[in-house]
């Protein structure tokens, strides 16, 4: 439900979200039944999806620094 669901997304991100909770799911099966295979291509999925949504985050503006005049 949750990669059907990520397909039908419109923005990058939230289907990147789905697609990661859907990659998760399958990580959990895959380590129940004991699929190293599975596993091992789960972990890759969902680092690469943790890669592209820190990568696509906004970063918040940095405020100036003000210089510390007490130490002069």
């Amino acid at each position: 439900m949750l990669a059907t669901g990520a397909r039908l997304q419109a923005a990058p991100q939230a289907m990147r979200q789905l697609f990661l909770g859907a990659s998760l799911c399958w990580a959990g099966h895959n380590l129940l039944v004991g699929s190293v295979f599975g596993l091992t291509c789960d972990v890759l999925t969902i680092l690469g999806l943790a890669i592209a949504l820190l990568r696509a985050a906004p970063v918040p503006p940095m405020e100036p620094v003000a210089p510390d005049c007490a130490r002069a």
